[in-house]
Order: C-alpha cells, then sequence, then structure tokens
C-alpha cells in the first residue's frame, strides 16, 4: 500500500526522525548499526536522496536528508519496513518497531541548516554515550571531518557551507560542533 506523502519541496532539506515503539531500543547491537547504514545507502540511492548527516542512538535515529522528487514518505516507508522486518526476526520480536510515523521538520535557513548539523552528531555525547562526537562510531561526524570514509558524498556540500577548502571548511565545522559542546547548544535543531 503507498504511503500518502506529506507537503514537501523538491530540493528541501529535513531533519528527519523516528523513535521505536514505546521508546524502546531499535538498535541492539553493532550488527543491527551496520544493517541500517546498508538500507539507508539503499535507500537514499533508490529514491535519490541526499543525506549529508545521521546519527543512530539506541531507540532511535536522526537523518539530514534533501529531496530531489517527492517521495519523502515512500523512502522512508521503504527504510523503517525493512529494518523493521530485520530486527522482528533476527531478535524474534512481531509487531511494530517505531512508535508512530516518522518526524520531518524542513529545514528553512542556511543557520538552521547548520545547527541542525550540529545537534545532530551532538546526540550521541548529549545522551552520555561518548565524550567527544569524534568518539561515536554511529554517526557521520567521523566521515565529516575525515577521520574515516565519509557513507555519503553530500558531506562535501555541508563542509563547503563552513570554508571554501576542504582543510578549512573541516576545522571550522569542528570548531563549531565544539563551541556546541561547551555552549550547551540547543537541544532542538529549530535554532
Amino acid at each position: 500500500m503507498a504511503v500518502q506523502e506529506r507537503p514537501q519541496a523538491i530540493g528541501a532539506i529535513y531533519h528527519v526522525t523516528i523513535r521505536g515503539a514505546r521508546q524502546a531500543l531499535i538498535f541492539f547491537d553493532d550488527r543491527d548499526r551496520r544493517l541500517f547504514l546498508w538500507l539507508l545507502e539503499r535507500v537514499v540511492k533508490k529514491f535519490k536522496l541526499r543525506c549529508y548527516v545521521w546519527c543512530l542512538m539506541g531507540n532511535h535515529f536522526h537523518l539530514l536528508i534533501e529531496v530531489t522528487e517527492v517521495n519523502l514518505s515512500n523512502a522512508m516507508y521503504t527504510l523503517n519496513y525493512a529494518y523493521a522486518c530485520w530486527i522482528n526476526r533476527r531478535h524474534g520480536f512481531s509487531g511494530h518497531a517505531f512508535d508512530r510515523r516518522f518526524s520531518a521538520r524542513e529545514i528553512e535557513t542556511t543557520p538552521h541548516l547548520m545547527e541542525a548539523s550540529r545537534y545532530i552528531v551532538l546526540n550521541a555525547l548529549r545522551a552520555g554515550a561518548c565524550k567527544r562526537p569524534e568518539d561515536y562510531a554511529w554517526s557521520s561526524y567521523r566521515g565529516m571531518i575525515g577521520l574515516e570514509p565519509a557513507l555519503f558524498r553530500e558531506s562535501d556540500w555541508l563542509l563547503a557551507q563552513f570554508g571554501r577548502t576542504r582543510e578549512r571548511a573541516i576545522e571550522n565545522y569542528v570548531d563549531f560542533v565544539r563551541d556546541g559542546m561547551e555552549a550547551g547548544a540547543p537541544l532542538a535543531a529549530n535554532a
């Protein structure tokens, strides 16, 4: 059954989130996380999305996604359904894995884009999963700053918002994220 599309604009960027049903875990171990990222890569390609930033937490995930076609609802349905089937089968569960439909907040300005990118990569730090964002393996931050290959090439476009050269952009982005750690950046990506 086709999922009814939410209002969306081609070329718009959205901060997408979804939680586990009853706020239960959706990622139980690294195998689950790797499978989810594998599915995410395929969904991004199939639905021609651009994924700039991502972070996997125990009971939810965050994505910063640009749509190039009106298909975000179908893309998220495909991703969430496939992943729910995986965790139900692997862990012996049945029923809904996710709480409700995903949330998609449109990013309306460049400062909002920058703040959302910082908020997402600081999510693990705020939850106590790490002391520094570069220590957390399950977000796009390590790939964005060159500590490992980036999962998606779109991080280059986002980094370009922080400087003219890649080296300067990475330096500025690291400083921007660090400033958010020190200043207690907003707890919501709606700045």
